[in-house]
């Protein structure tokens, strides 16, 4: 069986899908604040700034936190006790680092390539071009 419904502001409600119901949550700005899977381990929530900008997130698997600069570049991500930083270009929204791998762009600000614990990538557009190992 199929089912969905919408509010007084024709927001969706919930729908069921089988026998699972799902059911959302808003605030008064309209932004979805939970998803209730009927009270399952899979239930999550949703917070945000005043610029609309999510910051935290609970529900399976852990805790995600999320900090903002001013350019509305994210800063941070927090998933449970784990914190990784996100280092931006001074005067940009390019990302310089992500945690402790490095990233570069091109001149367009395209991704061109960025170091992994296991090794780096070079990126030509969306596709990868060169894979290296840290053995080479």
């Amino acid at each position: 069986m199929h089912h969905r419904g919408q509010d007084t502001n024709g927001w969706p409600q919930g729908y069921t899908l089988g026998e699972q119901p799902l059911d959302f949550g808003y605030d008064l700005a309209g932004r979805i604040t939970g998803l209730d899977q009927n009270g399952t381990a899979y239930d999550q929530s949703f917070g945000y700034d005043a610029a609309d900008r999510l910051t935290s997130y609970t529900g399976h698997p852990a805790l995600r936190a999320y900090t903002y600069d001013a350019n509305a570049n994210r800063t941070s991500e927090t998933l449970g006790a784990m914190i990784t930083s996100i280092t931006h270009v001074a005067g940009s929204n390019r990302i310089l680092k992500v945690g402790t791998q490095a990233m570069a762009s091109d001149a367009a600000g395209n991704l061109s390539s960025y170091a992994r614990s296991m090794g780096s990538e070079s990126i030509n557009g969306v596709r990868v071009i060169d894979l290296t190992s840290q053995a080479g």
